[in-house]
C-alpha cells in the first residue's frame, strides 16, 4: 500500500482521525474499523456538465475517436509509470471531454492504461473540459511534443493527420510544432516506407 506521505493520490484516503480514536477500540468497532489502514474511496457519479478537476470511475473513460498520436504502448513504460504513480501519486490529471454520460480521453491515455490495467484501480483523477475536435487534437499534439517520446513513425503520422484534419500547409504545421518544414517533411516521408522498414525505424535500427 502507498505510504501516508503520498496524500496527493486521491485513489486512497488516509483516515488520520482514526489515530485519535485508536485508543477507543469500542468506538472503532462501532463504525466497522478493525485497524488503521489506507481505504479505497468510492467516487461520486460523474454529473454531466460538471467541469474541472475531479475524481471519477476509471470505467467512465473512453479512447478518443479523434485518435491518439501514439499507436503503441510499451508494457515496460506502462509498468514504470504505474510504479511511479503507486509511489508518488497521480501528479497530473487526465484531460478529458464530456460525451453524454461518459468521458473521452484527450491527453493521458498512457496514464489511464497504467492506472486501470497495471494498478487495477477503480478511480482516476481527471480534468474535464469542453473541447472541439480541433482543440482536442491541438492538446494531444502539444502534450506529445512536450513529452518528446513519440517514435519517428508516430511523429510522421501526427504531422500528416493534422495537415489532413486541420487543413494545415507544410509551413503551418512546421510553425505549430516548432520544427523546420524540411524536418516535418522528412518525418511524413517515413510513412511511405514498407511496414518492415517502419518497424526498424520505430526500434531505432534504421535512421
Amino acid at each position: 500500500r502507498p505510504s501516508p506521505r503520498h496524500g496527493r493520490d486521491n485513489h486512497y484516503q488516509y483516515r488520520a482521525h482514526l489515530v485519535v480514536l485508536a485508543q477507543e477500540p469500542d468506538v472503532l468497532a462501532g463504525i466497522g474499523v478493525t485497524s488503521l489502514e489506507w481505504i479505497e474511496t468510492e467516487p461520486g457519479p460523474y454529473r454531466p456538465g460538471s467541469l474541472g478537476k475531479q475524481t471519477v470511475s476509471v470505467d467512465l473513460l473512453d479512447v478518443s475517436p479523434v485518435g491518439n498520436d501514439r499507436k503503441r504502448f510499451s508494457q515496460e513504460v506502462l509498468k514504470a509509470l504505474a510504479s511511479d504513480i503507486a509511489e508518488n501519486g497521480q501528479i497530473s490529471p487526465v484531460i478529458v471531454r464530456p460525451v453524454g454520460q461518459r468521458l473521452e480521453i484527450v491527453a493521458g491515455e498512457t496514464r489511464t492504461r497504467a492506472i486501470r490495467d497495471i494498478l487495477q484501480r477503480s478511480t482516476i483523477e481527471v480534468d474535464v473540459r469542453e473541447l472541439s475536435d480541433s482543440q482536442a487534437r491541438a492538446i494531444m499534439l502539444s502534450e506529445n511534443m512536450i513529452r518528446a517520446d513519440l517514435d519517428p513513425i508516430d511523429l510522421g503520422f501526427a504531422y500528416a493527420s493534422r495537415m489532413a484534419s486541420e487543413g494545415w500547409s507544410l509551413a503551418e504545421t512546421a510553425r505549430q510544432v516548432h520544427k523546420s518544414p524540411r524536418t516535418v517533411q522528412d518525418y511524413i516521408g517515413l510513412l511511405a516506407l514498407a511496414d518492415d522498414l517502419q518497424e526498424l525505424v520505430r526500434n531505432g535500427q534504421l535512421s
